[in-house]
């Protein structure tokens, strides 16, 4: 694996082959970025479910001013830590081991890294049914959504299976949709309000079949696989440039079926 673009562009990262992985592949990421790269520049940047921190390390890469790595799995963690020493950005970096869904986001002393700008959430595929009003997972998207913790023009790169089933919360809407023939990545932003609870908008339900696109982006022939990542109390503790075939869709607010749900 190796950071693609930027100035630690060709740089060598460590990867953990024994991990359960859901492996994104080079051109995949390099399609990601190209949208990504007007948000990057001096941008706050947290990585969640960072496995081995590939996206933040290459977010830093591309002029990202800090990246903070959340990431449970104690292999994983490790790797993090030896690829940011590798590649000398221990200034802007902080590797929080710590569960994903019971953190508050906020790492002690960590006041100029943050509020995020750029977020990067990819849970594991196992963990996304999981994402529904009242559980622990749906209330971390909530705790996300808070203007403590990310800006007002957050954008929010969430990772799921193709035509996953799961909820936002409200204070979360889709702006696009980026799809690809085994995964779909949700940009989201925040809608108005979200630190009142979003009390006027309701949660965004995906039962799989809400969003098509005309075509699907096949990223089984792009390439070799460059991502590992780990399974992720409220802990205060602690691909680009070459390929551009994904399916982008615009998405309004009145796009989904909704349903009424109160945010906490």
């Amino acid at each position: 694996m190796r950071i693609i673009a930027g100035r630690l562009r060709r740089r060598k990262l460590l990867t953990n082959p024994g991990m359960t992985t859901r492996p994104i592949t080079s051109r995949v990421k390099e399609s990601l970025f190209e949208h990504l790269n007007p948000y990057l520049v001096d941008a706050r940047v947290c990585d969640i479910f960072a496995g081995t921190g590939t996206m933040g390390l290459e977010s830093l890469s591309r002029g990202a001013f800090s990246s903070v790595f959340i990431e449970k799995d104690f292999r994983a963690f490790d790797l993090l830590n030896q690829n940011c020493d590798k590649l000398a950005v221990r200034e802007q970096v902080f590797c929080w081991q710590t569960d994903a869904v019971m953190t508050s986001f906020k790492p002690k002393y960590c006041e100029d890294l943050m509020p995020y700008e750029v977020v990067f959430f990819d849970p594991p595929y196992k963990m996304v049914k999981g994402i529904q009003p009242g559980t622990k997972f749906f209330k971390a998207m909530q705790r996300l959504a808070k203007d403590t913790i990310t800006a007002p023009d957050v954008v929010v790169l969430f990772r799921v299976p193709k035509k996953a089933e799961f909820t936002l919360p409200a204070c979360w809407r889709t702006a696009r949709l980026l799809k690809y023939s085994t995964m779909d990545i949700y940009w989201l932003e925040k809608n108005d309000a979200a630190d009142e609870g979003a009390a006027a908008f309701e949660s965004q339900i995906f039962d799989g079949t809400d969003l098509d696109a005309d075509e699907d982006f096949d990223d089984d022939e792009l390439g070799e696989d460059v991502e590992d990542e780990a399974d992720g109390e409220l802990d205060d503790e602690s691909g680009l440039a070459e390929d551009d075939s994904t399916t982008e869709i615009d998405v309004g607010p009145d796009a989904h079926d909704a349903d009424d749900s109160e945010s906490k």
